[in-house]
Formats: structure tokens, C-alpha cells, sequence
């Protein structure tokens, strides 16, 4: 029997129910983002997946198994990191750096290559964090390979991320819709859709009763 054992400070999850009661909301379940984003995507189709959520400040890692949270960790890299290393590379504002990182990301031709070059240390982090994980895994369920990953986030959305990171893990990656159980898609703004990743831990939150 494997069992998942989910815990979070309780002063962290008092902070969120008094920012929710302010604003008029009455709280009626918490739980933790992988848990809820599994909802949004399909993972069924294989028997394991990695899940990567890029945050602003640090990344969650998770193994999912026929769409179960089997195992997460989570680490101190993330999209803030990505723009304070080209803001680094080329003494620019946070903000200009952003506008770099969502323009030119990880992609080899654009820039003459010095975002990628900036970028590429950080992007390295996470993926040996990947290996780590998927080694973890190995030593557990051997003949359960993990073939496929699973971007959400904002950064996710990062030009050339998902490619460098299949090329580099050897596996297919795919970036989650967080929109894909919608039924009518045409309701969705073009700014959210547009966004999809962004919105898969609130889209799965939204799903608890219905899945």
C-alpha cells in the first residue's frame, strides 16, 4: 500500500483563510496545487508522468500516476529566477528582463543566443532536479518508466522551454490546458485562454466536486 501523506502550516493556511473571508468568500475545502491541477490534465494515457509547476518563486515537482499525486517535492528555482538572471546578464530592469524572458526564452536564434546563454544555468537547476526525481523513482517502481512531462505555470509558457527541456530529458513535454474540460471553450476570455497554464490550479480547484 502507498499512501500520501499531505501537510501544510497551519499559519499558511490562516493566511489564506482570512485573505478569502475579507474579500467575502466562505472557504469550504484546501487543499495543496498538485493535488488540484491533476484534475486539468490527463495523465492516464501512460501509466506515470512528471508534473513540473512553474511558480514565481520555486518549482513543484511531482510524479503522477494515472492521474494520482504519487510523490512532489518542490524546490527554490523559478520564473523569478529566470528574469533576475537576464536582468544579471544585461544589467537591465526586472521588468525590461520579463519582457525578454516572454519574448525571447529559450530560444537559440533570437537575441543572438545571450538570453539562452542567461537562461541556461537556471534552466540546468531545474532539470537535474527532473533527473534526481526520475532516479528516485526508478529505484522504487523499475519497471514503470517516466516518458512523459507536464508543464503548468506561467513560465511554462517560456518560448523554447518545453523543446530545450524534452531535448535535454529525453522524454516527450507537453504544456497543460487548463481549459480542456471546458465545454464551452468560446466563453473562455482571449486573455485567459491565451494563458492557459496560469489558471490549472485555480481551473482544478474549481473542478473538486466534479471530478
Amino acid at each position: 500500500m502507498d499512501i500520501l501523506l499531505v501537510a501544510a502550516p497551519l499559519t499558511v493556511v490562516n493566511k489564506y483563510m482570512e485573505a478569502l473571508k475579507k474579500i467575502g468568500l466562505n472557504p469550504v475545502a484546501i487543499e495543496t496545487e498538485p493535488v488540484a491541477i491533476t484534475r486539468v490534465i490527463d495523465s492516464t494515457e501512460v501509466s506515470s508522468a512528471i508534473l513540473l509547476d512553474l511558480g514565481a518563486t520555486d518549482s513543484t515537482i511531482s510524479v503522477l500516476k494515472k492521474n494520482k499525486v504519487f510523490f512532489t517535492r518542490t524546490i527554490a528555482t523559478g520564473g523569478d529566477a529566470f528574469t533576475r538572471a537576464i536582468a544579471s546578464e544585461f544589467n537591465i530592469q526586472p521588468e525590461q528582463a520579463r519582457e525578454y524572458k516572454s519574448a525571447y526564452g529559450m530560444l537559440e536564434d533570437q537575441a543572438q543566443g545571450k538570453v539562452v546563454a542567461a537562461l541556461r544555468p537556471v534552466v540546468g537547476v531545474i532539470i537535474e532536479e527532473i533527473d534526481r526525481t526520475i532516479a528516485l523513482h526508478q529505484n522504487k517502481v523499475a519497471n514503470d518508466p517516466l516518458k512523459r512531462l507536464i508543464l503548468v505555470g506561467g513560465t511554462a509558457l517560456m518560448p523554447g522551454l518545453a523543446a530545450y527541456m524534452a531535448s535535454n530529458l529525453n522524454m516527450d513535454v507537453e504544456i497543460a490546458d487548463a481549459w480542456s474540460h471546458v465545454v464551452n471553450r468560446q466563453d473562455i476570455p482571449p486573455e485567459a485562454a491565451a494563458i492557459s497554464p496560469e489558471y490549472a490550479t485555480a481551473a482544478g480547484l474549481a473542478m473538486m466536486d466534479l471530478k
